[in-house]
């Protein structure tokens, strides 16, 4: 599953300062993106050029973002997800524009299909689930943006936004298997099953090829066979180590109803 990335956008600060509402805007923002990483451990949020020291209301945004976590073991847990982008970082053949100027973390977010986060306050667009604007498309050739057409940008700014895209960041990144089987074990089917049938704590079973009976079920948090004979732990042992990530991210979307994540065989995991 490839990691994901959303990215600010800038241009939910356009207008005044003296506009808004700053503290009731940060704190929702602030629970917009500890949901958001709920559903997606491995993703990062990027900011564009200088929008990490923006001024929002005379304090830069990173100021007003630390003011907001009353918990400050919780802001400097977000600062390793925080990524600082630069002009330079990413060349980009199209862009995005609001209010007839570029919009870099719309671009962004559009070019991967990925999501832009707003700071909204009462009256403004930024309220929600998806973001429409023009997008013009560069002529390597000329040099020229041609357009503009319709782009639609999905987008976070309240909660019921990533309650909306819960799914979708959920897989983002992975490709959903055919079925429940996962592998092949010594020619034996590894299969997860969808809820409501299947119940915590996370497993798999290890099926009988000709008949599809349960031979042995093994879980996956940690190592252990509830159930069957232990034939077969050495190789599950192995198999549950190296893909335990994977395992669980497709046992979280089995729980809601939906069929695991193909296995990544090229996948490696972190070294301990």
């Amino acid at each position: 599953m490839q990691p994901l990335v959303i990215y600010f956008n800038e241009r939910c600060l356009n207008h005044s300062p003296e506009d808004y509402h700053w503290e009731s805007g940060i704190q929702n923002l602030c629970s917009v993106i500890d949901v958001f990483f709920e559903l997606r451990t491995d993703a990062h949020i990027a900011f564009p050029a200088g929008q990490w020291q923006a001024d929002c209301g005379g304090l830069h945004f990173y100021e007003r973002l630390k003011n907001a976590y009353s918990n400050k073991d919780r802001y400097r847990r977000l600062l390793p997800k925080i990524r600082k982008l630069t002009n330079s970082d990413v060349q980009l053949l199209h862009e995005v524009y609001w209010e007839e100027k570029s919009a870099h973390g719309l671009t962004l977010a559009d070019a991967i299909q990925s999501w832009a986060v707003s700071l909204f306050f009462d009256n403004t667009v930024w309220t929600q689930a998806g973001i429409t604007a023009p997008r013009y498309e560069l002529d390597e050739s000329t040099n020229n943006l041609n357009g503009p057409t319709p782009s639609d940008i999905r987008h976070l700014s309240e909660i019921p936004h990533t309650q909306h895209w819960a799914t979708e960041i959920r897989d983002w990144g992975a490709i959903v298997a055919k079925s429940c089987v996962l592998d092949k074990i010594n020619g034996l089917p590894v299969v997860m099953y969808q809820g409501p049938k299947e119940h915590n704590p996370p497993h798999v079973h290890l099926l009988d090829k000709q008949s599809g009976n349960s031979l042995a079920k093994y879980r996956i948090d940690i190592f252990e066979r509830p159930i069957g004979p232990p034939t077969w732990d050495a190789e599950m042992k192995a198999w549950v180590a190296h893909y335990r990530e994977q395992l669980l991210k497709s046992w979280a979307r089995c729980q809601q109803g939906g069929l695991p994540f193909e296995i990544e065989k090229s996948y490696m995991p972190p070294s301990a």
